[in-house]
């Protein structure tokens, strides 16, 4: 099979996803729920994994808020501000109950990445949905 009918499929499977059908929106909000499960496991465990340093950490919370916020604004279409809102309360949440559980600390330069983690999911996701839909046109 030639390498472009596999490109093609991928490419269409792809398109569909990003083009906002219940269905997609559907998926996209389960990958939601499970991201946040895993985000909240991680970010609880009395027993963290061991990090490389401060920026380590940061690049963390940045890639972890970049894929919530990625995942909820494809479930949540037009409701970028809500989303933004909502996922960094949940930050905020975090990083108080990350201050009642030693040996985990609340950092606000954690808030920070998660902000920024947050403004560059939501930016990658509506540049896909463009995207899609040129390249559907």
């Amino acid at each position: 099979m030639p390498l472009s009918k596999p490109v093609h499929r991928l490419q269409r499977l792809l398109m569909a996803a990003l083009a906002g059908h219940p269905t997609s929106i559907r998926v996209w909000r389960g990958l939601l729920a499970v991201l946040l499960l895993a985000v909240t496991w991680l970010a609880l465990t009395p027993a963290p994994p061991p990090a490389a340093g401060v920026l380590w950490d940061k690049l963390n919370h940045l890639a972890a808020f970049a894929s919530l916020a990625a995942a909820a604004q494809l479930g949540f279409r037009r409701r970028w501000l809500w989303v933004a809102l909502g996922l960094l309360a949940y930050g905020g949440l975090i990083e108080l109950l990350q201050a009642l559980r030693p040996p985990r600390v609340a950092e606000a330069e954690d808030l920070l990445a998660d902000a920024t983690g947050i403004t560059l999911g939501q930016v990658a996701a509506a540049l896909a949905v463009r995207w899609s839909r040129r390249t559907a046109a």
